[in-house]
């Protein structure tokens, strides 16, 4: 699953969240998962470009948090899906 770019804007409620927890709990991703956002140079802040080592920044109320296009991990996949798709082909999914 493509996710478009995003621009996320920093309420009074986020200040002083770290970096990779705002971007986690927004995008409903892990928190290694944001990293590797920030890791591919996904993220900026403020208009300018963070890398991995910024996901501890503290965000401050009122900047913004842009992110590049990102494919969704597999594991989110609809597990309903997934089990009739194995239905399907003769296979038992595993637990």
């Amino acid at each position: 699953v493509q996710d478009g770019p995003q621009t996320l804007e920093v309420g009074s409620e986020d200040a002083g969240s770290r970096l990779d927890v705002f971007l986690a709990a927004r995008l409903r991703l892990s928190r290694a998962q944001t990293r590797r956002l920030l890791a591919r140079g996904a993220v900026r802040v403020a208009g300018r470009a963070v890398a991995e080592d910024a996901k501890g920044v503290a965000l401050q109320p009122g900047e913004t948090v842009d992110v590049a296009p990102f494919a969704r991990p597999a594991t989110l996949f609809n597990r309903a899906k997934l089990e009739g798709y194995m239905a399907e082909m003769g296979k038992e999914p595993r637990a």
